[in-house]
């Protein structure tokens, strides 16, 4: 790839931008889900500003394309690095997605709401356990996003294996997936033009691999911006079409990556510490939100609580969320990647590893 493309320990902006992601995606949940003109407080909250907050989903993509790449360049076509790549994936996506998974099973026979088990078959629950197969569909109706991420992985997976093969594979997958985006035809997950975001990531991290990106923080103000304009759109014009509001996310989110990285690597910038930790926890915090639907249910039943207002009940009951979701990572995600990485797939590498497996989800 060239040049580094930052310090192993200077990928603080990305954590934070992960980290806020996460928050977007509770807080579009929060709005889309309860705080709507028919739910419990009959109130939007906020005046629905939140909706966009779905995006969030488009940044973890794009992260995820220059993450893998950023950490497994010098895997490519080595066949002996394939067992340990696939280990530290495994390791880094599966356990905490089965815990929660089997939370949302177990909780889903007494609050149906919190998840479709009941109508599942063998073959669909194999399918949701393992993050593949033909309907992308989940019990754990968030892990949508997983069936991507684990394609993603199953590809660049092959450029380790063979280098030519996996660029002919994931130049193919690409080429597809904005061609029938151009067609407005999705007839598959795996053929979605949102798969594009990974390989908007991968160009950033070869881009910022082979030297310095002038004018860092203009690129990083300008993701900024372009994606909190593109969200005010969402929220309110809803005049693009998604193929063009998912690109336009998506070319944001790349934005911010070869700003935030850059200015980084140029010691003119660093995270502060609380959103490096929302960085850490992103992954449980993405993974609790069935705790929304529960908490809501509390406030309901509780007369103080429901008779809050709409704005103050959002903030408690997405807040409480997301103080979950640290407490999950803290407490079991944490550990848990830790414990099965060093067993399956002891690293070569461990600082960058380290970083992979915080910032790549």
């Amino acid at each position: 790839m060239g040049a580094s493309v930052v310090r192993n320990d200077k990928l603080s902006m990305l954590q934070a931008g992960r980290g806020v992601a996460a928050l977007l995606v509770v807080l579009f949940h929060t709005s889309f889900n309860i705080f709507t003109p028919t739910g419990p407080w009959h109130d939007q909250a906020y005046g629905g500003v939140f909706y966009f907050g779905y995006a969030g989903v488009h940044f973890f993509f794009v992260l995820s394309g220059f993450i893998i790449l950023h950490a497994h360049a010098s895997d490519i076509g080595d066949r002996s690095q394939l067992a340990r790549y696939v280990g530290k994936r495994a390791a880094r996506i599966y356990p905490p997605y089965w815990l929660v998974t089997a939370g949302v099973l177990a909780a889903s026979l007494v609050v149906p709401a919190l998840g479709n088990a009941r109508s599942q078959s063998p073959t669909a629950l194999a399918s949701s356990l393992f993050l593949i197969g033909p309907s992308g569909k989940a019990v754990l109706a968030v892990a949508w996003t997983l069936f991507h991420e684990i394609l993603f992985y199953g590809l660049f997976a092959l450029l380790i294996f063979d280098k030519r093969l996996g660029v002919w594979a994931m130049a193919l997958w690409f080429v597809t997936c904005a061609g029938l985006g151009v067609l407005n035809i999705a007839p598959h997950y795996a053929l979605e033009p949102i798969n594009l975001l990974f390989g908007l990531g991968m160009l950033a991290a070869w881009r910022l691999g082979k030297g310095e990106v002038r004018h860092p923080l203009v690129w990083l103000g300008a993701g900024v911006f372009g994606f909190l304009a593109l969200g005010l759109e969402a929220d309110y014009a809803r005049v693009l079409p998604q193929q063009m509001s998912t690109l336009g996310f998506g070319l944001a989110s790349t934005a911010f990556v070869l700003g935030a990285v850059e200015a980084e690597r140029q010691g003119r910038i660093r995270a502060p510490a609380p959103l490096r930790l929302l960085g850490d926890a992103s992954y449980s915090i993405y993974l609790t939100q069935p705790t929304l639907a529960i908490v809501a249910k509390v406030f309901v039943a509780v007369p103080i609580l429901h008779a809050l207002p709409a704005n103050v009940a959002f903030v408690l009951i997405a807040g409480l969320c997301v103080a979950g979701g640290i407490v999950f990572w803290a407490l079991i995600e944490r550990p848990l990647v830790k414990w099965m990485s060093q067993r399956i797939a002891p690293s070569r590498r461990g600082a960058v590893e380290a970083q992979a497996n915080q910032a790549s989800s």
